[in-house]
């Protein structure tokens, strides 16, 4: 037996707030670097906070994803998240890195985009922190309001915003056009209908009707979990393009992001290629639970990233495993899964991939 000597203290660490405003001048100084050279994780949200300072740096700059490669990094750990900058490090707890970022009118829709990708990934509800730096930008015709979790509920009929909607996935409607027009039906409204067409009664119905179901698969969900602040850009709904970025993040690649950030008009085209994808309908069912993965069968929906966010809330996963997607007896992942791969977009599962992930 081992005796510890009486000096040995443990200790632990004791992270406090994050020192928010601090932090915004050391990203602003970021911005300033002569030659800036950023090491971030594999992941949209960190990937998005780059892209916004690449384009907004005058100088020279180099994005790494090895850990240590540079100066300047991106982290994440059991705690929250970290900037590290000339051998500082600044912990942001669980605030989005895009909520430090200085605010133009030209970033505006990417910054928020982030925030709420941020969120969605993280599976979190706003900081207070976050919902302060979205409320500066209300400036830039930001509009806030608190509603269903529900995408386009502005722009789309109420029964495609139910089927398109991933978070909270709302088990037999998600995906399903045809229990979700019965369900319009069963609330006495028309497969026209918008949201803001129902009246109380409908509305209290509706809400009733998503909750009893998910409530079966997740018992922890509340109402507060599908009535939160809800943000719209012109005519963008800030929710459904959180979604169409990662999802195109995802199954094409960061180029896709870049894209976006360069020009923010591009987030047509991502909204554009998700509603088609969505609209043909789609089913996600866990098959195997493997020691490393799942293994996950899905007809008309080849995201692994949004698999996992989606089996998430239904509390049928551990975020530590991997995801595989079954398609027709094929099996596919993407690099979000294994970071060590350089190509992006969907990952055929071959014979090199297997040895990586230790089937």
């Amino acid at each position: 037996m081992v005796k510890r000597n009486s000096k040995e203290i443990v200790m632990e660490l004791f992270l406090g707030e994050p020192n928010n405003q601090e932090i915004r001048e050391v990203v602003r100084n970021i911005y300033s670097k002569d030659s800036l050279c950023l090491s971030v994780y594999y992941s949209i949200e960190p990937i998005l906070f780059s892209f916004i300072i690449s384009k907004n740096t005058k100088n020279s700059f180099i994005l790494s994803f090895i850990p240590e490669e540079c100066e300047t990094q991106i982290r994440l750990d059991s705690n929250g998240k970290w900037i590290i900058d000339d051998k500082k490090k600044y912990f942001l707890g669980q605030n989005s890195f895009c909520s430090y970022l200085p605010i133009t009118a030209e970033d505006v829709l990417p910054i928020t985009s982030c925030i709420v990708t941020s969120t969605i990934v993280d599976r979190r509800p706003f900081s207070e922190w976050e919902l302060e730096i979205i409320k500066e930008m209300e400036k830039f015709d930001i509009t806030n309001e608190k509603n269903l979790k529900i995408p386009a509920y502005k722009t789309l009929p109420l029964f495609l915003s139910l089927m398109f909607s991933l978070d909270p996935y709302i088990p037999s409607i998600s995906g399903n056009r045809e229990n979700t027009i019965n369900l319009i039906k069963e609330i006495n409204t028309s497969e026209i209908a918008k949201l803001e067409d129902l009246n109380e009664s409908q509305l209290n119905t509706l809400l009733f009707r998503i909750i009893s179901t998910i409530v079966k698969e997740n018992p922890k969900f509340t109402r507060d979990d599908i009535i939160t602040d809800r943000f719209f850009y012109l005519d963008y709904d800030i929710l459904e393009l959180a979604f169409s970025l990662i999802y195109s993040f995802d199954t094409i690649g960061s180029n896709e992001i870049l894209q976006f950030v360069l020009s923010s008009s591009y987030a047509e085209a991502l909204i554009s290629r998700f509603r088609q994808t969505l609209s043909k309908g789609f089913s996600i069912n866990l098959v195997e639970n493997k020691q490393s993965y799942y293994i996950v069968e899905t007809v008309n929906f080849n995201s692994p990233f949004l698999v996992q966010i989606i089996l998430l809330q239904l509390q049928k996963i551990r975020r530590d495993k991997m995801i595989i997607i079954k398609d027709n007896d094929k099996l596919y992942t993407s690099r979000f899964f294994i970071p060590s791969i350089k190509k992006e977009g969907l990952i055929k599962i071959d014979d090199r991939i297997k040895n990586l992930i230790g089937t």
